[in-house]
């Protein structure tokens, strides 16, 4: 009974902000395009080979070439999925399903000063690889031999659109802006709408925000009960991070969140992983801390 009653809570927490306080003045969606070439490419001729010498159907697999060498395209991609985790680090998924995300309109300054950073990154590593694009071409003549086919390559003047990011910033509609002259009761069914998927959204963002604290608690209570098991300092640095990105990601700035945030930093952020991996005893007073925290924390995350 106890986790289906703070689970209420928690839903009616989300339809008081979403139709009591001004939210467009709080949050605000933002989605994030990045434009991203792998250059491989299906490789027909050698896909049926495959499949004949195996005797077996053409469809039963493809085979894939990697135009460009792995290595050389190693950091743009590393430099694009940057881009991508601090996005989703410092935002919430609005709803289930969508593609839409949710930040505070304070967190808003911070993110983009350090996500502009990161697509000047990101850009400049594009550049460099497009000013290099014919040689890296001709380098993999020599690596394909016979697999080679000069139409499989992009022209080298349209090889730097192939990567790009953009940003798109915009603010929560509310039903009261909803301006479209039609029937009222069409019209009334609409607004209802706009304040459902608010209400939704705010609960979704939410929900997500319990798991993701629960997630690195859960596994370091399954390490820790294991006395032979190996673990490195992220396990208490997981959490760390976690811990100090509450603030920013408490959308409704609910009480029962902000009590947890208290008790990571007092309980588990100043845990010593190297005493956790020699001393039994602190292990098993940690086990029952983290326990205790996830206890309360059960009834937000079903």
């Amino acid at each position: 009974m106890k986790k289906k009653t703070t689970t209420k809570k928690k839903v009616a927490v989300a339809k008081k902000l979403g139709a009591g306080i001004p939210i467009e003045e709080k949050l605000m969606l933002v989605d994030l395009n990045i434009k991203f070439t792998s250059f491989r490419k299906r490789d027909k001729k050698v896909s049926d080979e495959i499949a004949q010498q195996y005797e077996t159907d053409e469809d039963i697999g493809k085979f894939n070439k990697i135009l460009i060498d792995k290595r050389i395209m190693k950091e743009l991609r590393q430099s694009r999925n940057d881009i991508r985790d601090y996005h989703r680090r410092m935002t919430m998924p609005w709803g289930e399903g969508r593609y839409d995300r949710v930040i505070l309109a304070t967190t808003y300054l911070d993110y983009t000063q350090e996500i502009r950073k990161l697509i000047s990154t990101y850009k400049e590593m594009a550049d460099a690889f497009a000013a290099k694009y014919d040689v890296h071409k001709e380098a993999s003549k020599k690596r394909l031999k016979k697999m080679f086919q000069e139409e499989d390559y992009p022209k080298a003047s349209t090889v730097r659109e192939k990567f790009g990011v953009r940003v798109y910033p915009r603010p929560i509609s509310r039903a009261k802006d909803f301006r479209v002259q039609m029937a009222g009761e069409e019209a009334d069914n609409i607004k209802k709408s706009i304040e459902e998927e608010i209400t939704q959204g705010l609960a979704h963002a939410m929900k997500e925000l319990w798991k993701k604290i629960y997630t690195p608690l859960s596994k370091m209570m399954e390490t820790l009960s294991d006395d032979k098991a190996i673990f490195r300092d992220t396990l208490v640095g997981n959490i760390v991070e976690i811990t100090q990105l509450i603030p920013k990601l408490n959308l409704t700035d609910d009480p029962e969140m902000n009590n947890i945030q208290k008790e990571l930093e007092s309980k588990i952020c100043s845990l010593e992983p190297k005493e956790l991996r020699k001393d039994k005893k602190y292990r098993k007073e940690t086990v029952k801390e983290v326990k205790n925290i996830l206890d309360k924390m059960a009834g937000y995350i079903q």
